[in-house]
């Protein structure tokens, strides 16, 4: 398997460099461990699918952060954002 790609929006972005650079780095390691790989596979804790929201479809649990994104799967192309 090769992997999907993950694209950051600018607003993402700007929330990374609002963290605290160790923050930022886990967040970023998170993203790159499991949403490269398996983004739509759940967990008890960690990624979860959110029912009744079209947008964003999933939440990544990092600490005390949250990163929302959405998994298009035909294209192999991802957006995420965290708030």
């Amino acid at each position: 398997m090769a992997g999907y790609e993950i694209v950051l929006k600018r607003s993402a972005i700007g929330d990374l460099d609002g963290l605290r650079k160790y923050d930022a780095s886990q967040i970023a390691d998170a993203m790159e461990k499991h949403l490269a790989r398996q983004p739509t596979r759940e967990s008890k804790s960690r990624i979860k699918r959110l029912r009744g929201i079209s947008n964003p479809d999933y939440r990544l649990r990092v600490g005390d952060h949250r990163v929302f994104y959405n998994v298009e799967t035909l294209t192999g192309l991802r957006t995420a954002l965290t708030s």
